[in-house]
């Protein structure tokens, strides 16, 4: 079991119940305060990797058109 926030092996009979590294709370019986791997899955990280272009893009978009309409003859 791997701590959520920080991917740090947790061990099931810590009597604290919170990650060593972090500090973040778990409990063992409780499947939902820990995860079973390491690392975020790969449909996780495809759609964080996703939602980060996407993001990236409509900001790139955004200056592109502000750059653009301030080059542009008003008419005057």
């Amino acid at each position: 079991m791997y701590c959520k926030k920080c991917y740090y092996k947790l061990d099931p009979s810590d009597a604290a119940g919170c990650c060593p590294n972090c500090g973040r709370a778990f409990t063992a019986a409780d499947r939902r305060t820990w995860l079973t791997r390491p690392f975020p899955s790969w449909r996780r990280m495809v759609l964080q990797i996703l939602l980060t272009t996407l993001i990236g893009g409509a900001i790139a978009y955004v200056v592109a058109a502000f750059q653009i309409a301030a080059f542009v003859p008003s008419g005057h």
